[in-house]
């Protein structure tokens, strides 16, 4: 993406397009390389090797990028404190190429040669991954915003989710808008299972308040020209437009928008707060414009956020993407790190059950969080630690700047 029209995605982690062929690396939380070996059960004197599978090249190579940096963060962080049961963590890191549809074979490759521990890919591949994480047995951690993939049930009772759903803050942008008077609102949200999501929690929530979906529209979020999603949105005569568009695609649309001249308030959900817009739209242009997502990406600072950012910086880290792509790894790693010692196991069920099972209890070095926070009724884990309305514009050490906390919305029964 380039300024005004121009434009190249920054991508969020799992909202990615389809880049180069994979790659294999292996790196230690210092940097340097390792190869495991044949299995996780080893003596506490051998190195225990955790796998993440991201885009570190490619169109997504931003995300993968912060990713491998809160890993490896939360893997000094646990050596440093002595380990998982004694035993020093390794990352070993496989690139997708910022192709998602790479993840399985990158991931059967990887665990035919070593049962790994953790292992950790992203949301759009849950899909496609999570049936054979289920089928071996593994341990997946990972920020899966299609909740359905990362349920603590058959048949992924493994697989432990450290997102938020993704249209738990699109409801909170829409409760927004209504308590600014915005009776009627138009929607756009990105094709696929995120956006169906989105309009499925929506519908219901903004009709049993008297409100009116003037014009939905389901845009892709590679697409570089919604002239006429724009006109039929704008010909319907809606109060706001609520966007729920990852990367290129909101990009080209918030231009387009503020192009055609149509001035009209723009209250967006996830997707958006996770889109480095710096270089790509007009700082001008956002004026006005707010965005929900993690709490963790609001400033002032919460204080572990703060912490983690400066920790990073310590380690050399410029960070440039959104704060939640390198915080939700890192909390990955920690849950996994305490549930681990805490029952003396490396057993995958063992583990998931204790983090399905221990409800608000405190784990140390959370960033997206304080507890480990999972119930059967929020569905998942960060739901406990909260969303923020903040001012759409660029990042500021992944942070934008913070309207108000606002709570995440109880979703209708099936999301």
């Amino acid at each position: 993406m380039s300024e005004r029209r121009g434009i190249a995605a920054t991508l969020r982690r799992g909202r990615w397009l389809v880049g180069c062929g994979a790659v294999v690396l292996a790196v230690t939380a210092c940097g340097g390389s390792s190869s495991p070996s044949s299995s996780s059960t080893s003596s506490s004197s051998t190195p225990l090797h955790i796998l993440l599978v991201t885009n570190v090249t490619g169109a997504g190579s931003q995300n993968g990028t912060s990713n491998v940096a809160g890993v490896k963060e939360a893997i000094n962080e646990v050596n440093q404190a002595g380990g998982v049961l004694g035993r020093q963590l390794v990352l070993d890191v496989k690139d997708d190429g910022s192709d998602n549809t790479k993840d399985l074979p990158l991931i059967q490759s990887a665990t035919a040669s070593y049962k790994y521990p953790l292992v950790m890919n992203s949301d759009p591949a849950a899909a496609s991954t999570a049936p054979y994480i289920a089928r071996q047995s593994l341990l997946e951690i990972c920020g899966c915003a299609a909740e359905k993939y990362a349920e603590p049930s058959a048949p992924n009772p493994t697989i432990f989710d450290t997102d938020y759903v993704g249209a738990r803050p699109m409801d909170a942008a829409a409760q927004y808008a209504q308590s600014k008077g915005y009776t009627r609102v138009a929607v756009m949200v990105q094709q696929g299972e995120f956006g169906d999501a989105d309009l499925q929690a929506l519908k219901p929530l903004i009709s049993s308040t008297g409100g009116t979906i003037t014009d939905s529209e389901s845009l892709s979020f590679t697409g570089v020209d919604f002239t006429s999603a724009i006109a039929r949105s704008r010909a319907s005569h809606p109060q706001a437009l609520l966007t729920d568009i990852f990367g290129a695609g909101d990009a080209h649309l918030r231009t387009e928008i503020h192009d055609s001249g149509w001035n009209i308030p723009i209250i967006s959900g996830s997707n958006d707060a996770a889109t480095a817009l710096k270089g790509l739209v007009p700082l001008a242009d956002l004026k006005g414009q707010v965005v929900v997502g993690p709490r963790s990406m609001a400033y002032p600072s919460e204080p572990a956020a703060q912490t983690f950012i400066d920790n990073l910086q310590k380690a050399g880290v410029n960070v440039t993407s959104y704060l939640y792509g390198y915080g939700g790894d890192h909390d990955g790693v920690t849950l996994f790190a305490w549930a681990a010692n805490q029952t003396h196991s490396l057993d995958a069920t063992t583990i998931a059950n204790k983090l399905h099972s221990s409800g608000d209890v405190a784990v140390p070095g959370l960033v997206e969080g304080t507890t480990t926070g999972y119930s059967a009724t929020s569905g998942e884990w960060n739901a406990a630690s909260g969303l923020a309305l903040m001012e759409a514009g660029y990042y500021n050490l992944g942070r934008l700047k913070l309207i108000k906390s606002v709570s995440a919305p109880t979703l209708p029964a099936g999301m």
